[in-house]
């Protein structure tokens, strides 16, 4: 969800990509663009065939339907041993020599550190890059058919679903992992102390437990480790995606302040705050994790 120049390679939110208002309220389905050329195929790149391409949520109970929700696949449970190393360290990479600061951005990752929904996405989205065939330039239409391809240090010089997990590039998208849920979480700190929300997660918030000054402090300093983490993944691409991610969620929380309490209530309203306060994180990310993991722009 990004438009830049070859020159500049100046990033900014397309949120027309995620437009979901039905046609006869201007919405429209985004154009087929390169890297999204196979999206309406329903075979998945790895040879198997997709079952679910005609799912509908009213076919399932509590919704319409019959059918138990339980019978689709759990998304948590699919990368939950990828994910145990990377939360488990996560604690220690926000570790910090002053008491108050570190008891307080290690709140959410020690006693309430929630779905880890961010996480997850990102370890399902290296999985699906790395089943992808490597990119290729289409001779007979002169442009690129899906977004160009990266030199990764791996065996082969490709990443594929047999060298994947383990690897350099895996290590680093786990790390973006780690990254996109400081960051987030940082988000939640500060975002309560605007709202004087006296709970988060089911437990006080932050500045409850200790003051609005070490709140602020924290979820800083939590954006300052993620920075710093940031630049260690060596890619220079993926360090702007994610600084205009940052960029992305201040600017959602300024339109919910400023917004009057008309334009909350409409929906294309909602759906632009809600692409920057949340979405548009989740966005940077996975294009993040697709440039880690050896695909780059078209």
């Amino acid at each position: 969800a990004l438009s830049h120049s070859k020159t500049t390679m100046k990033l900014t939110p397309s949120f027309d990509l995620f437009q979901m208002l039905p046609e006869a309220e201007g919405g429209k389905a985004p154009n087929i663009i390169p890297g999204n050329a196979l999206r309406d195929s329903d075979i998945l790149k790895v040879g198997v065939p997709d079952t679910l391409w005609d799912m509908k949520l009213s076919d399932y109970k509590g919704l319409g339907g019959d059918k138990k929700i339980e019978t689709l696949p759990d998304p948590f449970k699919m990368v939950e041993k990828e994910l145990q190393p990377f939360s488990d360290s996560i604690k220690e990479l926000v570790s910090t020599d002053q008491p108050v600061l570190s008891m307080a951005a290690k709140h959410f990752f020690q006693k309430r550190h929630g779905k880890r929904t961010r996480p997850v996405i990102i370890q399902l989205m290296s999985k699906a890059v790395a089943a992808c065939e490597p990119e290729r330039l289409v001779e007979d239409r002169g442009r690129w058919e899906y977004s160009g391809a990266s030199i990764v240090d791996v065996d082969g010089g490709v990443v594929t679903s047999s060298n994947h997990q383990g690897s350099d590039v895996w290590r680093k998208q786990g790390q973006l992992g780690q990254i996109v849920e400081m960051i987030h979480v940082a988000s939640l700190i500060h975002d309560d102390v605007l709202d004087e929300a006296d709970t988060r997660r089911g437990g006080e918030a932050v500045h409850k437990l200790y003051s609005n000054k070490v709140a602020v402090l924290a979820g800083d300093y939590l954006l300052a480790r993620a920075s710093v983490l940031l630049a260690r993944l060596e890619n220079t691409a993926v360090v702007q995606i994610m600084a205009t991610a940052l960029e992305s969620l201040v600017a959602g929380e300024i339109m919910q302040l400023k917004s009057s309490p008309e334009e909350l209530l409409q929906m294309e309203s909602y759906l632009r705050k809600s692409y920057y306060k949340t979405a548009s994180l989740i966005c940077y990310a996975c294009r993040s994790t697709a440039l880690l993991g050896g695909h780059a722009y078209g």
